[in-house]
C-alpha cells in the first residue's frame, strides 16, 4: 500500500500542510477514506487523524 496526499502544499521547511491523506493499492484502488494525517504502520496498524482526533486503524 502507498500513502498519497491530495490538496496540500509544501511549506518553507518541506513539510506538507493542508490537504488530505489516504491509502491506495498498487493498482490505484483507494482502500481507505482520506485523513488529516496518516502515519506509517507499526505491526499492521496505522495512526490516523480525523477532525483533530488521533486513533489507531487496522489495515
Amino acid at each position: 500500500m502507498y500513502r498519497v496526499q491530495v490538496g496540500g502544499k509544501a511549506n518553507d521547511d518541506g513539510y506538507i500542510e493542508g490537504g488530505q491523506w489516504g491509502l491506495v493499492d498498487s493498482l490505484g484502488n483507494v482502500l481507505l477514506p482520506q485523513y488529516d494525517a496518516l502515519k506509517m504502520p507499526a505491526k499492521g496498524l496505522y495512526w490516523v487523524n480525523v477532525a483533530a482526533k488521533q486513533m489507531l486503524r487496522a489495515i
